[in-house]
């Protein structure tokens, strides 16, 4: 028989979980349905700071259909993912507008909204601070006065009793750098808090099961953190929280483990019935994690000739009432010090902060930290280059970083393709075509690590032929399942209808370290070529056998195996699966673990992007034209699953960069819903362009790298930079609004 195929490594196939979600059968945390569950609704602070002087349930609880009410009383635990100072509901003081107070359990969510009502709250309101360099006065209100006392996190700062934590670095002599400097150029950047404005609300429901098992539904992106959270918090054996794989509707960096699963826990634990809490987009809005709004002082030195001798940047971040929402800072160091540059700067300082305030407390978002530092980063480039007469990718040209160098935080890294991705965006953006009055164009580059992490991978091999994968990666929308089928096909050698991937719960599947980072890609191919090179051993030994050959004689051939020389003696893998599973009694199970943090790759993947816009001289509102985005992001395994990444990255920062804010008055978020929260929409878009860096180093399987959060990193910066361009008004903060376009505009005699 003859043996051929195709390969499926860089074909455009449809993701495999895809048409459950258009025909509505995929399965969310909101759609688990227990039998007998609890609906859980919580009660939000309407003050900024306060003590809760008294706290009225009866009422409530005598409503009929109340089965629970709680209150911080009830409970002492603190969660959070880093520094622990996020109580599950207040127990003696709220300390932002949307802060737990109490919650309510009952027999419908009606009647849970409801009882809300007839709770009962007295506050002696409690000094407030909202800016986060007027927090870190020594005259600033203590928001935390047991800070000390504390888990997780860096060690409290007593002369700065609102820091929630600090990270930096410095290399070479920053002083001497300036010292030597024939200019240098010291601006400010603002940077709104904005939200990652994903489609469905946290979700979750808890049963507590006869034999003690806790099993959790959740959106959570990290299962197996949860479960290490949840059994740590209440003392449970590990391996008695299961959590259950769904459906999960967008996450963007938010939907980390902290979450309504301890409440939910809480109540499950003591009423002996499943509960479910299921919050509504107010609340997301007003008491979620949004991205943290920013200050950032950049310094940057250079020589007559362009050259960059020195620079520092100085951020603070408001990280909101609680730090509990996000991991410490060392972890986001990776991304903050992105805002330095892809260039070799031989002296370079970086101190970040963030700040406790009464606003929202602000927690994860895409590429964290890294799209607001190269926003005033790249925007302070632009401002250099035009006032040395360079040319603004010339400029960037002659300071960016090549093998041999060393990056702005020291770090040694491989592959380097800042320097040709720049070009590649001068080329396909049209740089130096003329432009229309009103327009202008302009440019931002930046870089960003394939991220990494226990990623591990169990495939099934079964009597009829199939190849059945479970991974503990959950589903977020990024096709990695897709990603795993097209790998696990292409290396057995076997039709990719007959392979099925699918999400584990914990109980089942190895552990993974959650979708984020950009590591998804990366980490299960690792696993998956480990996985399928174990099997493909057995595969070949049984393929022998049934030609009567040595395992050497055989070669790959199509979905199958034939006699080097003699393509006529041949076998499908199919068939050959199909005996070796049952051989081993209907199934052969192979797994291997993907690679762990510590086996990071050494390549970083680069991005450059061109944006081009038009601005009313009448309004100052900007018009987007076109958006350019060059990466260099490896070769694309699904190039319409990698296309999607990219134009996904690249609407979310033309958010960022002309309506996105989360505002808010006294802490008081004044944006409630989608109709106020402004995120662009089809009609917003422009033109949108994106090429690929071919033949760039890379480390994974196929040429595999990481795209997640490259697109969305350096559009505000660009937007900005061509702002400038077309109307020499400089904005230096972010949103770019009309009214500041505008009042620019004015100030400078352009208006």
């Amino acid at each position: 028989m003859a043996i051929a195929s195709e390969s499926v490594i860089g074909a455009s196939l449809p993701r495999v979980e895809g048409h459950g979600k258009v025909t509505g059968r995929a399965r969310y945390a909101a759609d688990v349905q227990l039998p007998n569950a609890l609906w859980i609704r919580v009660l939000h602070s309407t003050r900024a700071h306060a003590r809760i002087a008294r706290l009225e349930t009866a009422e409530a609880m005598a409503l009929p259909g109340v089965v629970q009410v709680l209150t911080g009383a009830d409970f002492k635990m603190l969660t959070g993912a880093g520094i622990r100072d996020l109580p599950i509901l207040c127990r003696d003081r709220v300390r932002f507008v949307g802060d737990a107070v109490a919650a309510v359990a009952a027999e419908d969510p009606d009647v849970a909204e409801q009882a809300l009502a007839l709770l009962r709250v007295e506050y002696e309101d409690l000094p407030a601070v909202f800016d986060p360099e007027k927090a870190l006065d020594p005259q600033a209100p203590v928001l935390h006065p047991d800070r000390a006392s504390y888990q997780g996190g860096p060690e409290p700062n007593p002369r700065l009793p609102n820091l929630q934590s600090t990270v930096g670095f410095s290399k070479g002599d920053v002083e001497s750098g300036f010292a030597e400097a024939d200019q240098i150029f010291d601006h400010t950047f603002t940077v709104a808090r904005s939200h990652q404005a994903y489609i469905e609300p946290r979700a979750c429901a808890v049963n507590v099961e006869p034999d003690g098992t806790v099993r959790i539904w959740s959106s959570c992106k990290v299962p197996y953190k949860l479960r290490s959270m949840m059994a740590e918090l209440f003392e449970l054996e590990r391996d008695k929280v299961v959590v259950e794989p769904v459906s999960i509707g967008g996450d963007f960096g938010a939907k980390g483990p902290v979450g309504q699963e301890p409440l939910a826990y809480l109540v499950a634990r003591a009423t002996g019935r499943p509960a479910k809490v299921v919050r509504s987009y107010v609340e997301e809005l007003q008491a979620g994690q949004p991205r943290h709004g920013a200050s950032i002082r950049v310094r940057t030195g250079v020589k007559r000739d362009g050259t960059l001798v020195a620079r520092e940047m100085f951020l603070t971040m408001d990280g909101g009432a609680y730090a509990g929402l996000k991991y410490n800072g060392q972890l986001i160091l990776p991304s903050v010090t992105r805002g330095l540059g892809p260039y070799n700067v031989p002296n370079a300082r970086l101190e970040a902060r963030w700040v406790y305030t009464n606003n929202v407390p602000c927690g994860i978002a895409r590429a964290p930290g890294q799209p607001q530092v190269v926003f005033a980063g790249e925007s302070q480039m632009d401002l250099i280059a035009r006032a040395l007469g360079l040319d603004p990718i010339d400029f960037r040209l002659r300071n960016m970083v090549q093998d041999g160098d060393t990056w702005p935080n020291d770090a040694k890294v491989q592959g380097v393709s800042a320097r040709p991705t720049l070009q590649l965006a001068r080329r396909a953006s049209g740089w130096n075509e003329p432009l229309k009055p009103w327009r202008g164009r302009g440019v931002a580059t930046s870089e960003r690590g394939i991220g990494s992490g226990t990623s591990g991978l169990i495939v099934s091999l079964h009597s009829d032929g199939r190849v059945t994968a479970m991974s503990g990666v959950p589903d977020i929308g990024c096709g990695v399942f897709t990603i795993l089928g097209q790998i696990l096909s292409e290396r057995l050698n076997v039709p990719l209808e007959s392979v099925t991937v699918s999400s584990g719960n914990t109980a089942q599947a190895l552990p993974d370290a959650g979708t984020g980072g950009s590591k998804s890609t990366y980490s299960v191919t690792v696993a998956a070529q480990a996985v399928s090179s174990a099997i493909n051993r057995e595969l070949v030994a049984l393929a022998a056998q049934r030609l009567e050959c040595a395992p050497e004689d055989l070669e790959p051939a199509g979905q199958g195996y034939q006699v080097k020389g003699s393509p006529a003696s041949n076998v499908s893998t199919t068939d050959v699966i199909a005996e070796l599973a049952a051989r081993s009694g209907g199934v052969f199970e192979a797994q291997a673990p993907g690679p762990g943090r510590e086996d990071r790759a050494k390549q970083w993947c680069s991005v450059a992007c061109v944006a081009e816009v038009e601005v009313d001289p009448e309004t100052g509102k900007v018009t987007p034209i076109k958006i350019t985005m060059a990466v260099d992001a490896g070769q694309a395994i699904n190039p319409r699953l990698f296309q999607g990444q990219v134009e996904g990255g690249m609407m979310q920062g033309l958010g960022m960069a002309l309506m996105e804010a989360l505002p808010t008055e006294e802490g008081q978020v004044t944006a409630l819903h989608l109709g106020d929260y402004k995120i662009p929409a089809i009609a917003d878009l422009p033109e949108l362009v994106s090429v690929t860096l071919e033949d760039a180093p890379a480390p994974g399987p196929y040429g595999a790298k990481a795209v997640g959060e490259l697109g969305c990193i350096p559009v505000a910066a660009a937007v900005a930079n061509a702002v400038e361009h077309a109307t020499g008004v400089r904005i230096l903060s972010q949103p770019i609004t009309a009214e500041l376009v505008r009042a620019g505009m004015a100030a400078a005699g352009r208006a």
